[in-house]
């Protein structure tokens, strides 16, 4: 068995962010969430249960960036406090999750890092007018049709089912596919929409399997799909489900072909070590959201910033999407001016000026017609413990 890194997230924060971490309620003199000296700004996602790398872990690149600004002085003489909500990656959680940053009277909201949850606090966002940048959750129904309040960073389902599809066409003779997803609404949108494209692109699915994100068994699943013989096999499942078919796929002997992956997955070493060994991913490859991970040369200037914030924390591939998100609000309210409000937050970010981050692969546009803002990922794969770029075709 190879040899592959420990899990080591921590939730801890470094005691000179605390004062980003403040208790629920309205901010005295507060209108849409600023003061003379403070911008308040919600971080809604979930910080505990098994998904807190969606939430917590994406927050921690939030924070290097909120602080670096702060200590720049702040954004028109304004610095930025933070409030957070516990979503718990639940509907049931997520309801309440929002009322409290509603209650708190936000300026704006970065996170939202489930589907199921965001779908079920969306009403209460968009009741309360609250422009809200999307750090996680990918169901297309967020976002479209548009609405006055979410402008997504990260990419739609939909387009990473169809940019999954689109890679298994650039793989020879791959025509026989087998698919394995979940069919909630995280899922759904990823599913429908490699359906779609690979239909147009003429793969011929062979076996279309379904997991739950509570799943602890995939036997059945494996053995009809190793029976049917597929090229590849696509999965589109939540971190632990995943966990659990690689392992079962591994044992059955059906790794010896591309197993396709997404974004959800896309930190290649933790997979690893969340499964046990890497053996399984020796043909596994997975959409990146980010143009270069956190194992790669370029990324040592980004870590040792946070590392300055955060000296206690593992620098992850989910902390990278949470600096792409922040740096987009950053430079949203330096575009509204100081005369800020949340219509003036909403008025920078459909100005169709781009976005560049210093981690998504592409600058970032939101229009009035068109509020998902990022339609670019490239694919990795492990190999002999070092995260390689493949790019957006086959190698």
């Amino acid at each position: 068995m190879k040899k592959v890194r420990k899990a080591m997230f921590s939730s801890g924060l470094r005691p000179a962010l605390v004062a980003l971490a403040v208790t629920f309620g309205t901010v005295a003199g507060a209108a849409d969430g600023v003061t003379e000296n403070e911008i308040l700004i919600g971080q809604l996602g979930p910080l505990t249960g098994e998904n807190f790398a969606f939430g917590l872990l994406v927050m921690h690149g939030n924070d290097m960036v909120f602080s670096e600004v702060n200590a720049r002085g702040g954004i028109h003489g304004r610095t930025i406090r933070t409030v957070r909500a516990d979503t718990e990656c639940r509907a049931e959680a997520a309801v309440g999750a929002a009322r409290r940053l509603v209650d708190a009277d936000v300026a704006a909201i970065v996170g939202a890092g489930c589907s199921n949850a965001t779908l079920a606090n969306m009403d209460t966002i968009i009741s309360a007018g609250i422009p809200t940048i999307v750090q996680g959750a990918t169901h297309d129904g967020i976002t479209n049709p548009v609405n006055c309040c979410f402008f997504r960073a990260v990419m739609k389902g939909s387009e990473e089912g169809r940019i999954q599809a689109r890679f298994v066409a650039t793989i020879p003779d791959a025509a026989r596919i087998a698919i394995v997803a979940q069919r909630d609404a995280w899922g759904q949108a990823k599913y429908e929409g490699f359906l779609d494209e690979a239909a147009k692109l003429g793969l011929e699915i062979v076996a279309d399997e379904e997991m739950v994100r509570d799943s602890t068994s995939a036997g059945a699943q494996v053995a009809r799909i190793a029976q049917s013989n597929p090229d590849v096999i696509v999965t589109l499942l939540f971190p632990r489900p995943t966990n659990v078919f690689m392992r079962e796929a591994y044992r059955q002997g059906i790794t010896d072909r591309p197993i396709i992956g997404h974004t959800s997955v896309s930190d290649l070493p933790q997979l690893a070590a969340d499964i046990g060994s890497a053996d399984p991913l020796e043909n596994f490859y997975t959409i990146s959201l980010t143009s270069y991970t956190p194992d790669m040369p370029e990324a040592q200037e980004l870590e040792a910033r946070f590392k300055a914030v955060h000296p206690d924390l593992n620098f992850t591939q989910y902390a990278m999407w949470g600096i792409g998100a922040a740096e987009v609000l950053v430079e949203t309210l330096e575009r509204a001016g100081p005369d800020l409000n949340r219509d003036a937050i909403r008025e920078a970010l459909l100005s169709a000026e781009p976005f560049l981050t210093s981690t998504f692969p592409e600058p970032l546009v939101f229009s009035p017609e068109d509020t998902d803002g990022n339609k670019a990922g490239m694919f990795l794969r492990y190999v002999n413990g070092e995260v390689i770029r493949i790019g957006t075709t086959f190698q």
